[in-house]
């Protein structure tokens, strides 16, 4: 039995995808991981492994479950699944290509593209991190996610004076929270283990 209210979270995007690589809109669409992708989820598995976790969330999308699956099957852990974990909705650029999107939609946040707004994304994101933090007091959790949404997170941090906004987060990059009972930001897109095996890509 842990002694400690202190709740450790550990945010990790997914491997990179087949869309990273096309430069394709993904939003909550389903594209899968690419080789690479595959590789570095099981980099980050594998350091993950290293440690102690009680608890593993994933989106359920399936480059973010994929990913999931591999750190599980390192840590010996059930992948539970929450759908508020996905990426930002895209509306009609989903699926297109980037240059697409532009040509056919010069002002992405038009009403008629029917996008999620940065402000419903960032909000989604908090209730999803927060609920999780409070229903795993004094436990260790690896919450598996994507880019869009672990950015808005650090926004939301950063407004409340704790994190670090505008970050590049990197396929299978580490970001790490201590909760006891405030939030304390302790890294930002950790890709260490990318590093060592030089499986950086490109997303």
């Amino acid at each position: 039995m842990r002694t400690t209210s202190s709740t450790h979270l550990c945010i990790v995007r997914h491997g990179e995808s087949e869309w990273n690589v096309e430069r394709r809109v993904q939003g909550q669409l389903d594209p899968p991981l690419t080789p690479l992708g595959t590789r570095q989820a099981e980099a980050v598995a594998a350091r993950l492994a290293a440690e102690r976790w009680d608890v593993l969330y994933s989106s359920d999308l399936i480059r973010a479950r994929s990913t999931a699956a591999a750190i599980g099957a390192c840590t010996d852990l059930p992948v539970v699944e929450r759908k508020d974990l996905r990426e930002r909705s895209q509306g009609r650029l989903e699926g297109l290509l980037a240059t697409e999107a532009r040509a056919r939609f010069p002002d992405w946040d038009a009403k008629e593209v029917g996008r999620e707004s940065l402000a419903d994304l960032r909000e989604r994101a908090r209730i999803a991190f927060e609920e999780i933090a409070r229903a795993h007091q004094g436990q260790r959790v690896v919450v598996v996610a994507h880019g869009g949404l672990i950015r808005q997170y650090l926004e939301h941090l950063c407004t409340c004076g704790v994190g670090s906004g505008g970050v590049d987060v990197r396929n299978t990059a580490l970001t790490r929270l201590e909760w006891n009972p405030s939030c304390s930001l302790l890294c930002v897109n950790d890709i260490a283990h990318l590093l060592e095996r030089n499986l950086q890509g490109s997303a």
